[in-house]
Formats: C-alpha cells, structure tokens, sequence
C-alpha cells in the first residue's frame, strides 16, 4: 500500500465519519423535538379538562368508557387541572358506593 493509497483511504474515512457525525446530529434534534412534543402533549390544560369534563356531564350518566377515560388520564397526564382531579375523585367514589 502506498502513502497515496493511504491518503484516500483516510479521507474516505473522514467524510464516512464526518456524514455519520451529521446523522447523529439530526438524529439528536429529532429526538430532542419529539420529547419536546411529548411533554407538552402530556400537560392537560384547563379549557381542555373544562371540556372533557362538560362531555361527561352532558348526559348525566358516568359510562364504563368514560370512566376509563379518566382512569387513562390519570395515568397519562403529566399534570391534570384540579377541578379534572377532583371529578375524577367524586366520579370514582360514586361508582364504587352503587357497585356496594
């Protein structure tokens, strides 16, 4: 192998390197902008949870899907509005105290 053989090897290596570094790069920035995503997606707000809460109440009946509705936020949200945590409380209780 001769020094110019060598030359290009290296600098083929180089720009494999150099292409990786790239990669990884935006690799990190994807990453790095979906969890961005994620913990904000996991921050129920309150005209949200006023919402979710007006649906519920709407027929004045507590459903088995809506109660794993609420079981799943609970579960999920990073962070729930009082007045969600609260009616997920009376809601649960309620269900408990019929099945008694």
């Amino acid at each position: 192998m001769s020094l110019d053989d060598f030359k290009w090897r290296s600098l083929g290596d180089l720009s494999r390197h150099r292409l990786s570094a790239m990669v990884e790069t935006a690799y990190r920035a994807d990453n790095a902008a979906r969890d961005a995503a994620m913990a904000q997606a996991e921050v129920l707000r309150g005209d949200k949870a006023e919402w979710i809460v007006d649906r519920i109440r709407r027929n004045g009946k507590f459903s088995a899907p809506e109660s794993a509705l609420l079981g799943f936020l609970e579960r999920e949200a990073r962070l729930l509005p009082q007045a969600l945590q609260d009616f997920a409380s009376q809601e649960t209780a309620r269900a408990l105290s019929a099945q008694a």
